[in-house]
């Protein structure tokens, strides 16, 4: 972050070809295990609003632990052999000039790697977050209407029915309310990006380093936000405490990780 800080305002790279190298493999493999994790999780939602009966014994700390690994090496895969191979290097003139120019720091890739990596770190994880999050509301309406349903029942006194209705609806306002954000905090920050950063690479005058530059910096204002986001569920605040109270003991941990789940089926029964 700070290297990219330097050269956005500077607009000159003054360390050399390998710590280039280095700035742009760790921007794409940071960039690409975010929007892994983030599809990830949106994977971890539906799980946990479809199946809460089952969500203690599909999500295990092991499998999470899996899944958020093979993320990592998901993006170490799309960038380490890329750019150390220089696979990702474009023909161009001017990109081949700037290669060879030790203060120009421009990535600017071949055009095939920039449509499988595109691909993969974006579209892909964002067509599966729109499926995922679609379904999770859809579950969400079908709980509302069995809601309605059990306030018909005869045995159901009058003000609890009251009350199962303002607390169904309190929970499906939050839910599309933080679905919302998640969904359009993340399209709006990276779609420019991932529109443009192709365009340049088949058209390298049509999309100037300055503006490209800009706009990647949404991208990773994404990131910054995220977990700001995130907090706003109980179940993700609970994460967090855990996580900076640097709780060790295996024990603890696996009770909390079980009460958390057992509340996450309650709360979605």
């Amino acid at each position: 972050m700070p290297l990219s800080v330097f050269l956005t305002i500077s607009g000159f790279w003054h360390f050399g070809q390998i710590m280039c190298d280095f700035l742009n493999s760790v921007a794409i493999v940071g960039a690409v295990a975010s929007l892994e994790t983030l599809c990830f999780i949106s994977i971890d939602r539906y799980i946990a609003i479809t199946s809460p009966l089952r969500y203690v014994a599909l999500v295990t700390p092991r499998r999470a632990l899996l899944l958020i690994i093979s993320g990592w090496i998901l993006a170490e895969l799309l960038s380490l052999p890329a750019i150390w191979t220089t696979w990702w290097n474009s023909d161009h003139p001017l990109a081949q000039a700037c290669y060879k120019d030790p203060s120009c720091c421009d990535f600017i890739s071949s055009k095939s790697y920039a449509v499988v990596g595109v691909t993969i770190a974006f579209y892909i994880p964002l067509a599966v977050m729109i499926f995922v999050y679609s379904r999770v509301l859809k579950e969400a309406e079908l709980q509302a209407q069995r809601s309605i349903l059990n306030e018909k029942r005869p045995d159901v006194t009058e003000g609890k029915r009251g009350q199962i209705s303002e607390q169904q609806n309190s929970k499906n306002h939050r839910a599309r309310k933080a679905l919302g954000l998640v969904m359009g905090v993340f399209t709006i920050c990276w779609t420019p990006f991932m529109i443009m950063f192709p365009i340049r690479c088949f058209c390298i005058t049509c999309v100037s380093n300055d503006a490209l530059l800009l706009i990647n910096w949404f991208g990773l204002i994404n990131s910054t936000l995220n977990p700001l986001l995130y907090s706003r569920s109980p179940d993700f605040m609970e994460a967090y405490k855990k996580l900076f109270s640097c709780k060790t003991h295996h024990s603890s941990h696996s009770k909390t990780i079980q009460t958390s789940q057992i509340k996450i089926a309650e709360r979605n029964i």
